[in-house]
Order: C-alpha cells, then sequence, then structure tokens
C-alpha cells in the first residue's frame, strides 16, 4: 500500500514514520512489519495515515489534540490501543478491533461505556479520569481481568459486573459509592483479589468514611488479597471476621432489646388505655 498522497494525511504520515524511526525503505516495502507506533506530545489532531501499518499490534497515542476515534479501520491486528489524555468524547470506531487484549482510554472527557461488547478477548480496560456516571456495556466482556474506572462520576455498582467472572482487579477509587448494601454486590465477582475504593492516586468514595468500612468489605469478601492498593495480612482478615461477627451479636442483642422494651411499652399502653376506658365506663 502507498503512503497517503492528500497533502495533511502526508504531513502527518511523515510526521509518524520520524517520530517512530520507520524508515522509507520499509514504507516502500513492507510497512505490515512495522509492529508498534507511539505518538506522544506530537502535533497529531486527526488519527490518519495509518493504514499502511496493516501487521500493526500496539497503537499509542497520548497527549494529543484529536477529538475522535477514527482512522482504525486497517489495523484489524492491533492487541493494545492506548488513547490517552486528548479530548476524545466517546468510545467508538473499534468495535471491529476484536483481537484487543488492552485497551486504555484514560483522561478523557468518555461519559459512556459503549461499542465495547464485541471486544470479547479483551483482559484491560482502563477507563480512569473520565466523566462516566454509569458501570454499563460490559457484559460480553467474559475474559475481562482488569478494570480501572477510577476518578469517575459513579454512584452504584448494582449487578454491573456480574458478567465479568475472570475479573481479578477493580479499581473504582475516586468515585461517589456511599452504601454498604451496594459493595456487597461484588461478591458475585468470585475471581477479584484487588479492590480498591480509595487509591492515593484518585482519591476516596463517601463509602470510606463509614464506620467500620474495612472490616465490613474484609468480612464479606474474604478472597481478597489487597484492598485499596495494600496488601492484606492474613491476621487482618481473622481480626476482621471476628470484629464484624462481634459486632453482629452485639446489634442483634441491641435490636433483641429495642423490641423486647417496645413490646413492653405497648402492652403497659393497652393496659392503660383499658383502666382508662373501664374508669370512665364506672363513671358513668
Amino acid at each position: 500500500m502507498a503512503p497517503p498522497r492528500l497533502k495533511g494525511a502526508a504531513e502527518a504520515f511523515k510526521g509518524v514514520c520520524e517520530a517512530n524511526g520507520v524508515s522509507d525503505k520499509v514504507v516502500q516495502e513492507d510497512p505490515g512489519s512495522v509492529r508498534s507506533i507511539e505518538m506522544f506530545l506530537f502535533n497529531f489532531s486527526k488519527i490518519q495515515a495509518l493504514d499502511v501499518f496493516t501487521g500493526m499490534t500496539s497503537l499509542v497515542i497520548c497527549q494529543q489534540a484529536i477529538t475522535e476515534v477514527e482512522g482504525l479501520d486497517a489495523l484489524v491486528n492491533l492487541e493494545k490501543l492506548w488513547l490517552c489524555e486528548t479530548n476524545i468524547a466517546r468510545i467508538k470506531g473499534i468495535s471491529h478491533l476484536t483481537k484487543l487484549r488492552s485497551l486504555h482510554m484514560y483522561s478523557n472527557r468518555i461519559r459512556i461505556i459503549e461499542n465495547v461488547s464485541t471486544l470479547t478477548d479483551l483482559t484491560t480496560l482502563w477507563l480512569m479520569d473520565n466523566e462516566i456516571e454509569v458501570i454499563q456495556g460490559l457484559e460480553k466482556l467474559v475474559s475481562l481481568e482488569q478494570l480501572l474506572l477510577c476518578r469517575n462520576r459513579i454512584r452504584e455498582i448494582g449487578s454491573s459486573l456480574d458478567h465479568n467472572s475472570s475479573m481479578v482487579e477493580l479499581n473504582l477509587a475516586g468515585n461517589s459509592l456511599w452504601s454498604f448494601k451496594d459493595l456487597l454486590n461484588l461478591t458475585r465477582c468470585a475471581s477479584l483479589r484487588k479492590l480498591s475504593f480509595s487509591d492515593p492516586d484518585y482519591g476516596d468514595n463517601p463509602v470510606c468514611e463509614l464506620c467500620n468500612y474495612q472490616t465490613y468489605v474484609f468480612f464479606h469478601l474474604q478472597q481478597l488479597s489487597h484492598m485499596d492498593t495494600m496488601p492484606i495480612p492474613e491476621e487482618g482478615k481473622h481480626l476482621a471476621e471476628a470484629t464484624y461477627m462481634k459486632k453482629k451479636m452485639y446489634y442483634n442483642m441491641r435490636i433483641k432489646t429495642l423490641k423486647r422494651n417496645t413490646t413492653n411499652i405497648l402492652r403497659k399502653g393497652r393496659e392503660a388505655l383499658q383502666s382508662r376506658k373501664g374508669n370512665s365506663m364506672q363513671g358513668l
């Protein structure tokens, strides 16, 4: 395939080749042999002029002024794709890249997780530092092992990850998760080993401020090896279990006491009411 003829595309193509050490000889004789292209801090405002590199397996475009995902139609052999720190607002133009194993689209302007259901070989998905409000569209990604959604606008987990049975690492730090009950949805992720709701690089969730937060998570997700980016010592799990059971017994006892006291109050109230009724009848 010949290099692009249009002036803008030709200039972009020349810049790509120079930045990646691709010689004119390779371009003319065997452009399909190029396996990796990286573009950092380059005046690359549009994804173009990459069609000749049909054998490429890794593409990195970072800190560019691009606004749309386009120009990837011929790159069907891509296994790793980085589109980071750009002005991209939508995930599109990649559904045909079915060989993708790693997709990194962090620090963009993405609001919706979409158009990834065909990427069934995907094992790594990085979407941190975007504007995502809902976890969705991941049901078909049964091979997904690492999901990073830190620093978005997510308020709920729900059943959104029920089908991701291979997931080992999940980072939801820096979102708006607030409910203990919602965290229990992750008990259905049996392969989960690394879980973060708090991360020094991305911040916390409101749920992290609740009393006994770590104890609650340790007790219900005992398969975890790391919590909030830190390894969990085995004694920590045992302590969490003992603490949780003690608190559960305490609160159960308190509930029974309150129920008993409430029953006594209601009984005495009924007795007092009957007594007043009896006195009223006698007065008549």
